[in-house]
């Protein structure tokens, strides 16, 4: 493999080093310096949240920002801090209002370290429930229908009870992805979708002719185009002799809108390093890892591991999408550099690995045939190299960690771009955090590192998924009586402050809200029931704080249907 020394001109698509282990490395001082690890404290009374990050020998200064979460430019700073600042409170905030912080360390330009250093972190003081998530499509490959009938109906069950409004449809593999794309918008034009989730060997859409990992220009698989409805998506140009006019791969290489929708993809088809389980198999064994973990079976130490055969690699520091990340998710303390394959029966929430790679293997990380013999215990991966954005072809490795038996529940390739994931430390989607990187340019959250809005970025997994989960109730009954339905249920595991009980028409819902306030016993009697059947769900309430604040957190909910009188 050659190695660039530096990025070349190339009017087709940009053009960066290739992701291999360069010969001669300048030895910096740690991955970790490129990264400002923030997190926050809060006091209530009165209201405060005070940043805090690890001081920096030879820092020039610290620029503090805030901002609405997401909304709006960055504007100017709100403070200047002397470069041995370790922290700084913020006390112009309010309890129940979410803020979004920047942290810039300026340091000497001295290479390889950059002239600025990025922290970031969504917090706040007790932020209010969030009941409703949104709509999410599910789109399932009509093949795997049948056999996987009972999981999907747990699916859809889950999202339901997690605040989703759920949309069902069965598409055939065969299809093209343009009529995919089309049935994704005229849904969208008539329910505005929050996010789209691709279960099965669905149709792969491909665009542009570009390099992210440095080496020949190629189409990339790109379910960005799915997710974007608003950008005009074109099939005319002649860029390459992969890529011709009218050939069914799209001439993008940049996201031509700024995405609507937070998009993953679960697909088993075609990983035969995993024989003798069928695609069937895997798939269920997904969708039940899925269900364990948001019901609190599936678990994890809230820390991470970091396995970084890459180091500073000319100043992209690809780690950095762990060590800045997971800062705010985890608390630093949490997080450890080590090897995937040394975790043992240690199981992590997070985990970030890049080395040299190929389709099937990351350089001394893993490979996919040794994650088919055995594989780490991470839930939520993060993995960077050479190829394996490619994710269509056999064995690719980003599919093959959804297929784990205990954990990988989503991997993305981060690195080219880097991503921005700190809004999950108050209850934000893994979803969230992939749109968030195909909408990201250059002057909203940095450093992008190459490829920014490419449209090889893409998620593998659910992405409806968030880190904290409540582990729900259990039993829910019913019972009419003369002054009305009785609900019963078993106490969710403490701590947790009550609990919400909502009524549909039907299991699907959509849900009223009976109980303007929690009610911390039990049982619930709704003294003007239906008489028609009618569906009831119940869910704790739990105060969640993490390493960026304290949010209102809600458990899956859990179901009865009674029938009419």
């Amino acid at each position: 493999m050659t190695n660039c020394t530096r990025p070349m001109r190339n009017t087709a698509a940009p053009i960066y080093a290739p992701i291999s282990v360069p010969a001669e490395v300048v030895a910096p001082p740690e991955v970790r310096d490129f990264v400002v690890q923030v997190t926050v404290t809060v006091q209530t009374d009165p209201p405060m949240l005070h940043l805090a990050w690890s001081a920096t020998a030879g820092a020039d200064s610290y620029r503090i920002y805030r901002r609405a979460p997401g909304v709006g430019p960055w504007g100017r700073a709100v403070a200047v801090l002397p470069g041995d600042a370790a922290g700084y409170t913020d006390r112009r905030v309010a309890a129940g209002v979410p803020y979004e912080y920047r942290v810039v360390r300026m340091q000497p330009a001295v290479k390889p370290l950059p002239r600025r250093a990025y922290g970031y972190a969504t917090a706040g003081i007790a932020v209010p429930l969030l009941e409703h998530r949104g709509v999410v499509l599910v789109l399932v490959d009509s093949l795997v229908v049948t056999e996987l009938r009972e999981e999907l109906s747990r699916l859809e069950h889950d999202l339901v009870g997690d605040g989703w409004t759920v949309i069902r449809r069965d598409v055939n593999r065969s299809e093209e992805p343009t009529a995919v794309k089309a049935l994704i918008r005229e849904i969208h034009s008539v329910t505005p979708l929050t996010s789209v989730f691709l279960l099965g060997h669905l149709p792969v859409a491909k665009s542009g002719w570009l390099r992210p990992d440095g080496h020949d220009a190629r189409p990339f698989p790109c379910d960005a185009y799915y997710a974007d409805c608003s950008g005009d998506w074109t099939d005319i140009r002649d860029l390459g002799v992969g890529n011709r006019a009218g050939d069914g791969i799209f001439d993008q290489q940049i996201i031509p809108g700024d995405v609507e929708i937070a998009l993953g993809r679960v697909d088993m088809a075609e990983l035969p390093a995993f024989l003798p389980l069928s695609e069937i198999d895997l798939l269920r064994r997904y969708l039940n890892k899925n269900h364990c973990y948001r019901h609190g079976v599936l678990s994890a130490a809230a820390r991470a591991i970091i396995d970084d055969n890459f180091g500073v690699f000319r100043g992209e520091a690809f780690a950095q999408n762990g060590w800045r990340n997971f800062a705010p998710l985890l608390g630093p303390s949490q997080i450890r550099a080590g090897k995937w394959n040394a975790t043992g029966t240690e199981r992590y929430l997070w985990g970030y690995g890049c080395g040299p790679g190929g389709h099937v293997s990351c350089g001394g990380v893993a490979a996919t045939a040794e994650l088919a013999q055995q594989a780490p215990s991470i839930l939520f991966t993060f993995l960077f190299g050479s190829y394996f954005c490619e994710w269509d072809v056999p064995d690719a490795l980003q599919r093959a960690v959804l297929a784990w038996p205990d954990g990988g529940l989503i991997c993305g390739w981060a690195g080219r771009p880097n991503w921005f994931i700190h809004g999950m430390a108050l209850g934000q989607t893994i979803g969230d955090g992939v749109r968030l990187a195909q909408r990201n340019s250059h002057w909203h959250y940095q450093p992008t590192n190459g490829s920014p809005r490419g449209v090889h970025i893409a998620l593998m997994g659910d992405p409806t998924l968030r880190l904290h989960i409540v582990p729900p109730p259990a039993d829910l009954a019913a019972q009419r009586r003369p002054d009305g339905l009785f609900l019963t249920w078993l106490p969710a595991l403490p701590p947790v402050l009550g609990y919400l009980v909502y009524r549909a028409v039907a299991w699907n819902g959509p849900y009223t809200r009976l109980t303007p306030e929690l009610v911390t016993d039990p049982t619930y009697c709704d003294a003007h029931p239906s008489r028609d059947a009618a569906s009831y769900m119940v869910r704790a309430v739990t105060l969640t704080t993490s390493p960026s604040g304290s949010y209102y957190n809600a458990s899956q909910g859990i179901f009865v249907t009674i029938e009419g009188d």
